[in-house]
């Protein structure tokens, strides 16, 4: 696995929300709105989801300050769900992706059996992540692109 540059994660703060939410937008609009659409839910419903449920943690590299990006996670029962991982542009292919996912599996609570993320058809980047990191596709969600990827994690 590219091990990528070092790097740290911490809570986002409230004051990054807006231009974290735009960032993924920015990345993922052009899937996100439709699948949006499918599922009934407005981009400001989504919103106020985003700011709502799960944490949302910012991406730093080691020695700096600059947020490169963010994952969004949601713990559910014994799994954890990834919502989003997503990198500013000029960060992506540098193995942040992947640096990212084991600092995640590193820090799991124990109480985690499963990782899950949602990851459209058309992100080959995320497909790519789930698959060295032993993700097995567990279901499509229909009509929106979107295919759900689980790994176990643990021994419960």
């Amino acid at each position: 696995m590219d091990e990528g540059p070092p790097i740290s994660h911490r809570p986002a703060a409230p004051g990054e929300m807006d231009g974290l939410f735009d960032l993924m937008m920015a990345q993922t609009g052009h899937y996100l709105d439709e699948a949006l659409k499918v599922l009934g839910i407005t981009v400001d419903q989504f919103t106020t989801y985003f700011r709502s449920v799960g944490q949302v943690w910012a991406i730093e590299i080691e020695m700096d300050t600059e947020v490169v990006g963010f994952y969004w996670i949601e713990l559910r029962a014994e799994t954890l769900h990834i919502h989003g991982l997503v990198l500013k542009s000029e960060y992506q292919n540098r193995g942040l992706g992947t640096a990212t996912m084991k600092l995640i599996e590193q820090c799991l609570p124990q109480s985690v059996s499963y990782i899950e993320v949602g990851v459209h058809e058309s992100n080959a980047g995320a497909q790519s992540i789930c698959k060295t990191f032993g993700f097995t596709a567990v279901r499509q969600q229909t009509g929106t692109g979107f295919t759900i990827y689980q790994k176990r994690f643990g021994t419960s």
